[in-house]
């Protein structure tokens, strides 16, 4: 571990999974519901789009620069290499002018592909539906039904032709029961 790009990965590594790992132990909590998790992701991309500016990333680097000096050598720029032709794109390779430029890019690169992975996961359509089934569930357990309701109004329009609406009033008379019970 005398490399100093290692430790630097290995500092970014735990701020990034330090972070995504609060998110897990909240998703695998047993009384966490969809809304708790939404608001949970939403907050650590927010965390993660703040942190994701140059300011943060002086901060960020000085730090692990400090932390290196007694236990890494000095970052290096590692000497420019011509990939094989059949690699190459149309586009030519990056070169950087200093190490801290290309340490830049790889935290800039490596928040921004947390986020996307973040947005990829937990942005999808059917995530609407599913806490309205949620909010639905908790207001049938506190109110009475009617076809009024948003929640209810929602779930048949997805679900058109798919269940049997009188069945399912009927059924959500019970949520109540099995909460009591």
């Amino acid at each position: 571990m005398n490399r100093f790009y290692l430790f630097f990965g290995l500092k970014l590594g735990y701020l990034l999974f330090s972070a995504t790992e609060k998110l897990s132990r909240i998703i695998q909590s047993s009384s966490c519901c969809l809304q708790d998790v939404l608001s949970s992701t939403e907050s650590l991309m927010l965390y993660f789009e703040r942190i994701r500016d140059d300011i943060n990333f002086k901060s960020f680097y000085t730090k692990v620069l400090k932390e290196s000096k007694s236990l890494t050598d000095k970052p290096i720029l590692a000497r420019h290499r011509r990939p094989p032709r059949r690699y190459q794109s149309s586009s030519d390779s990056v070169e950087f002018s200093s190490y801290e430029e290309f340490y830049h890019q790889q935290y800039m690169k490596s928040l921004g592909i947390a986020v996307n992975m973040l947005q990829n996961r937990f942005t999808q359509k059917n995530f609407k539906l599913l806490c309205n089934v949620e909010k639905f569930i908790f207001y049938a357990e506190n109110n009475s039904l009617d076809d009024s309701n948003d929640y209810f109004q929602s779930i048949m329009d997805f679900c058109y032709g798919d269940i049997d609406v009188e069945k399912l009033k009927v059924e959500a008379l019970m949520i109540v029961d099995f909460y009591q019970s």
